[in-house]
């Protein structure tokens, strides 16, 4: 049953890919593939609570083409949509079919570049070179080296910064993306210059070297910002923003980094804040039946809640599963499984008897057949999404207001 899914299975680097861009304003995308492929992704968009602000378009491949080997609908199209358009970078991406065919996308483009005015960027893995994280991670490098103004025509600098990993992939990520937004404008005064790629538009990705520094917030961004350091010294800080803690951190460590002094006054509203927080939750301890949590979601969010649950909330994470494979993550934890199977999720609900399950809507369904008429509190923070639609921006699962909101969340399910 390991490798069964009766949900979803893990989504391919492709996905990622299509997931990142397509956030990004007066972003042209053409998928070389069938137009069912494009309909599937653009359907499942809506399953992450997501928006496609982006310009998408599909060669429409059918069965001839793939016998035939033609390839003269992806030429055409891409000059169509440069010359009806007109715009500054058109993104290609393989589909999955073309990929398996043997398709040589780059071969096409080098055909027609000099007929086309717009800057290609490609994306040829159909799929099959990882998980949806490295296909996130692809996005940003591509979007570093190909759009950035190049180092001799950056603007000077302005008392902002640029966040790096806020995206689609993740569960509730436009309230996320406010919430980190807000908190470092009232602590540290800094207003955001660009996004990869929640809220990003392709004139402000352009100008990203305006900022001061860049603020990494998911575990796919630390590649992006380490060649953006390299190439143009500009720095970074890597950040889980989520409980209250480690936010206090983040704004600490961007302090220190440009040797700023933060709004003291905000901060000590802050601490106030999180001191009555705390307060509720010492009143319960001796209420809560369970302490015990099972995790799951992307890297970044679920090691982020891990520390907030463990070291402010006092309960005892029993095991972490990854939605993604490992990569190249120093993390030794052997409560940590990645790439987690529905099988994995059925058996650490068994073996945890867990009070809390904090993760996808995937294990809380799980959760729902497997521990019927136990007492257990369910807080989804992290997709994939089966049912929640998120209408509003009003309720983010990071920064001190997401530290709010779970606490109140657990404090209520207890008394």
């Amino acid at each position: 049953m390991k490798h069964l899914y009766k949900f979803f299975p893990t989504p391919s680097d492709k996905m990622g890919y299509f997931w990142s861009i397509s956030s990004i304003k007066d972003a042209y995308i053409i998928e070389y593939g069938p137009a069912g492929t494009t309909h599937y992704a653009i359907e499942g968009v809506s399953k992450v609570n997501g928006d496609v602000v982006a310009n998408m378009f599909t060669t429409d491949m059918n069965q001839d083409d793939v016998i035939m080997g033609d390839t003269s609908k992806l030429k055409k199209a891409i000059l169509e949509v440069d010359k009806v358009y007109s715009p500054k970078y058109i993104f290609v991406v393989a589909s999955s079919l073309s990929s398996v065919i043997g398709s040589d996308v780059d071969a096409v483009i080098f055909e027609i570049k000099d007929e086309v005015s717009a800057k290609i960027i490609t994306h040829n893995s159909g799929g099959f070179k990882g998980d949806y994280l490295h296909g996130v991670e692809q996005s940003y490098l591509d979007i570093a080296k190909h759009i950035i103004k190049p180092k001799g025509a950056e603007q000077e600098k302005t008392e902002t910064f640029n966040l790096i990993g806020s995206g689609m992939f993740q569960h509730n990520y436009r309230a996320n993306t406010k919430a980190v937004i807000e908190v470092i404008e009232n602590s540290l005064s800094l207003k955001l210059n660009s996004s990869f790629t929640d809220g990003g538009s392709i004139a402000n990705i352009e100008d990203f070297l305006r900022a001061k520094i860049n603020i990494v917030t998911d575990v796919s961004g630390i590649k992006c910002a380490e060649h953006l350091k390299e190439v143009y010294g500009i720095d970074y800080i890597y950040a889980s923003p989520i409980g209250y803690n480690d936010t206090l951190k983040m704004i600490t460590d961007i302090a220190e980094n440009l040797k700023v002094m933060p709004n003291e006054k905000y901060l000590a509203e802050i601490k106030t804040r999180q001191k009555n927080m705390m307060m509720q939750m010492k009143y319960i301890q001796k209420l809560i039946k369970s302490k015990n949590v099972v995790l799951s979601g992307d890297y970044s969010m679920a090691r982020g809640y891990h520390n907030f649950l463990e070291n402010d909330l006092g309960l005892s994470v029993k095991s972490v599963l990854v939605n993604h494979s490992k990569q190249d993550l120093a993390e030794d934890d052997e409560r940590y499984i990645f790439s987690a199977s529905e099988s994995d999720k059925r058996e650490q609900l068994q073996n945890a008897v867990p009070g809390f399950i904090i993760g996808d809507a995937v294990l809380i369904r799980i959760s729902e057949e497997f521990l019927k008429g136990t007492e257990v509190k369910a807080i989804q923070i992290q997709n994939p999404n089966l049912t929640q639609k998120i209408l509003t921006e009003h309720m983010p699962l990071v920064c001190f207001k997401g530290a709010d909101y779970v606490i109140e969340e657990i404090v209520n399910f207890i008394v």
